[in-house]
């Protein structure tokens, strides 16, 4: 017998939904932590050593900070404003999956994004 909650759905996918928030919750948390913390660090380290940056480098530090903790945030907006509009569990857990999958390919790309520069200066230094 499937279980069903107050409304009528399913509680499993309920519950699965509710996990995935969970992880593009964290996501969010993660890529502010970087644009706030890290990214500040590393501009400074780069300018220190008047490395040459790679394109991708630089338009990833030359964005204001601002900019990211406002996409972030509207983000999180959309995905709560989801959880109240959305009734159908399954395209909830749909949304936040794809959210969680959009979320993760940010956080590589700032990753990459971050440390494209320390593979030119170790090929420099060499």
């Amino acid at each position: 017998m499937v279980r069903r909650d107050s409304q009528g759905k399913n509680a499993g996918s309920r519950l699965f939904s509710l996990l995935v928030l969970a992880v593009d919750i964290v996501l969010l948390g993660a890529l502010a932590g970087v644009v706030i913390y890290t990214l500040p660090r590393f501009t400074k380290i780069f300018e220190e050593f008047d490395a040459a940056l790679p394109t991708f480098s630089q338009w990833l530090i030359g964005v204001p900070t601002n900019w990211y903790l406002g996409a972030l945030a509207g983000v999180g907006l959309l995905l709560a404003l989801k959880e109240i509009v959305i009734r159908n569990a399954r395209v909830a857990s749909a949304l936040n999956c794809l959210a969680g999958l959009l979320l993760l390919g940010c956080v590589g790309a700032v990753i990459v994004g971050l440390f494209l520069p320390l593979i030119s200066l170790v090929e420099n230094l060499s």
